[in-house]
């Protein structure tokens, strides 16, 4: 879905966003992307910027939910954070639209750290307001910077190989899935 965001804010400065030029972006923050295009695109990183998060809150009702992570978390007892590079109210729209917000006792994103992903800055926040320590935590990530930046907490990390990126990407944790539950 964010993909397809960014297709349509840069898609109205003429050109048309392709997967594999989006793919270099995956893990990074919405404000880099702005930031990087920007320019090529003969704009403002706060214009782009703008017209990216009226893209994705268009299209908040076309997001999907993985399955086989709600069942993962629904087979669990145990506190869960979320940590991840989107600001603030990019996470608020997800969780709002589609219901996941009670899946997570505590929320930290790019917003609200110093130094988000591939820092380590969102995931211990995230251990510290769920009172576990890093290094007794288990990360579950999708990107390369979310990979190397659990890895740095100490933390066991769990790539989850959505197909979005080539597995070596993900190479630096300490296990690579393909689904989060078998029954899904």
């Amino acid at each position: 879905m964010s993909y397809r965001a960014w297709r349509d804010a840069i898609g109205l400065h003429g050109h048309d966003l392709t997967q594999a030029e989006f793919e270099v972006s995956i893990g990074t923050t919405d404000r880099k992307v702005a930031e990087f295009w920007a320019p090529r695109l003969g704009t403002s990183a706060d214009t782009l910027d703008g017209e990216a998060k009226e893209a994705f809150l268009a299209r908040a009702t076309e997001l999907e939910v993985f399955a086989d992570a709600v069942a993962l978390r629904e087979t669990i007892d145990v506190p869960v954070a979320i940590g991840t590079n989107s600001a603030r109210w990019r996470l608020d729209a997800v969780l709002a639209a589609t219901g996941l917000h009670r899946h997570f006792e505590v929320s930290i994103t790019a917003s609200d750290v110093a130094n988000p992903k591939p820092a380590p800055d969102i995931y211990l926040r995230a251990f510290e307001g769920i009172g576990v320590a890093a290094s007794r935590g288990m990360v579950l990530e999708d990107s390369p910077s979310g990979t190397k930046a659990a890895k740095a907490t100490g933390a066991f990390v769990v790539a989850v190989d959505r197909g979005l990126l080539d597995p070596a990407a993900l190479s630096s944790a300490d296990r690579i899935v393909g689904t989060l539950h078998p029954r899904v």
